[in-house]
């Protein structure tokens, strides 16, 4: 336990004391949620290998009190914090300390000293969130003619403005996206990029999360992978059609070849989709021109090639598939790639009506309170090219 280097403290609302984590020398990664009946933070002062601190609020989303934050004096090495809760003291001068951190999500709070403004302007980390956050904006059109954006203000808070006058010349010469507009700017053709595979945890759950970052053809509007409370277990370089299928992850695993290991290894995603409907049929009132409109839909399944299990993940284009012929579409999407399905295929609940910059397109939640490095040395495996 000494050695522990994460922890997630996930519905912590029974926990009052932090003292014990103080023997945890080897500490990098903290996460409190939801820890209302904590006041002295002081205790993580003790723990000069954190790096990454995240303490949120309570799980209604109301806030939580902190006595003080003058523990972050003796914390100089930490590369990301994001902090909630309001602070009793109102003296918030100690994360003037922190001029390293890559990372700071701060929520203030009135009266406080220095101010957020003034804290911001000191700390390149607050700069970089507000800057990430900063260009997500909404352009809200009224029926009776009236523009608003919804935009973020210096508290992290969402709120509707007034746009500047630069905005509202801008909003006012560019016209609606029509459906084809947006499905003219889809991507075509040949493409390539990364997917990254991260792992999160709460008390009860170990998520893994597939993020396609598409990097060929370059886009205009790319951002920058946005974790917070995860870290990257692996990745993988993919190229194909942007219409599917499209091969995004394959990797070898640990499991033995014997049904009883490759049934303990697939099942327990509970996020996975029970069922997929077969295409509809569409009125004619309600028909929109479909046909050059992709719709891809995930899949994970495990494969045998050459006597290795490899898992892997595809997305494949169902809105296609002919009526009644689903599940062969999705079985045709993984033997293309090679091999002989084991296990699967099953699918996401989702479905993607374009590739994202970077964002993630398929997850694997397991109710598991496994020490994450046992967790992946079960499930995790670095995919090979």
């Amino acid at each position: 336990m000494a050695d522990l280097e994460e922890l997630v403290l996930g519905g912590a609302s029974a926990v009052t004391d932090l003292r014990p984590l103080a023997r945890l020398s080897q500490l990098k990664v903290l996460d409190v949620e939801n820890g209302r009946r904590v006041l002295d933070y002081s205790p993580l002062g003790g723990i000069p290998s954190l790096r990454r601190l995240a303490v949120g609020p309570s799980i209604s989303g109301s806030r939580t009190d902190a006595e003080s934050v003058e523990f972050l004096r003796t914390l100089p090495d930490l590369d990301a914090v994001c902090w909630d809760p309001r602070v009793r003291s109102l003296d918030y001068s100690p994360f003037l300390t922190l001029t390293n951190a890559s990372m700071i999500a701060l929520r203030g709070q009135k009266g406080m000293t220095p101010s957020l403004a003034d804290l911001e302007w000191a700390l390149p980390g607050m700069q970089a969130h507000a800057a990430e956050v900063a260009d997500e904006q909404w352009v809200l059109h009224s029926h009776d003619g009236s523009v608003a954006v919804l935009d973020t203000d210096i508290t992290g808070r969402r709120a509707f403005r007034e746009p500047t006058e630069q905005e509202r010349e801008t909003i006012l010469t560019t016209p609606f996206a029509t459906k084809t507009d947006e499905w003219e700017d889809e991507l075509r053709g040949a493409i390539s990029g990364t997917t990254i595979r991260t792992l999160g945890s709460t008390a009860r759950t170990r998520t893994e999360k597939f993020w396609v970052r598409v990097e060929s053809p370059e886009r205009a509007d790319q951002h920058p992978l946005p974790l917070h409370r995860e870290h990257i277990v692996g990745k993988f370089a993919f190229v194909g059609s942007a219409e599917g299928p499209l091969l995004i992850w394959d990797s070898p695993i640990a499991s033995e070849d014997d049904p009883t290991s490759i049934h303990a290894f697939f099942t327990g995603n509970v996020d996975a989709a029970t069922s997929r409907p077969e295409p509809e049929a569409v009125d004619d009132d309600d028909y929109y021109d479909y046909e050059d409109c992709v719709s891809l839909s995930p899949a994970r399944a495990l494969v045998r090639v050459e006597g290795t299990l490899r898992e892997r993940v595809v997305l494949v284009d169902l809105e296609r598939a002919s009526p009644g012929g689903t599940w062969s579409a999705i079985v045709a999407a993984f033997t293309q790639f090679g091999g002989e399905i084991v296990a699967g295929p099953e699918l996401g609940p989702n479905t993607i009506p374009h590739l994202p910059t970077v964002e993630p397109v398929f997850w694997i939640r397991r109710r598991s309170n496994e020490p994450e490095g046992s967790y992946l040395s079960r499930y995790g495996a670095s995919p090979q090219h």
